[in-house]
């Protein structure tokens, strides 16, 4: 789990990791949890996933405030067409979990299989298509 702050304020405790924990705990899942504070950090955190060691951890689960096709980093947008971008062609076999509000509410060609963005992330780029 990739966690974005939900609130500016130091002192908020705002976070999704006790629902993870209480998942763990009954043996629904097992989890890695990073806050991440700038899109360099998102990026970073992307690739360790992405890593062959991790591929037990097949469901990427982003916890971010969100926009129209965009996750927000405090003043910043990360576009689906970015994320696209930082994986890569790696994401084959991977699942991107949502977890926020808005991102998905956009142009239906922007996230259908068939889409550059979905291509270029798992890698199913067919040149001249």
């Amino acid at each position: 789990c990739l966690e974005g702050a939900w609130d500016p304020k130091l002192t908020d405790p705002s976070t999704v990791r006790p629902l993870l924990e209480l998942l763990a705990g009954r043996k629904e899942i097992k989890f890695i949890h990073k806050d991440v504070a700038t899109v360099n950090e998102l990026q970073h955190y992307l690739n360790k996933w992405l890593q062959t060691q991790y591929e037990s951890f097949s469901v990427g689960f982003l916890a971010f405030h969100g926009t129209r096709g965009k996750l927000s980093l405090g003043r910043r947008q990360v576009t689906l067409e970015m994320l696209a971008e930082f994986i890569g062609g790696r994401g084959s076999g991977r699942i991107l979990h949502f977890s926020s509000c808005s991102t998905l509410d956009t142009d239906r060609t922007r996230i259908s299989s068939k889409s550059p963005v979905t291509r270029m992330a798992t890698n199913r780029f067919s040149p001249g298509r």
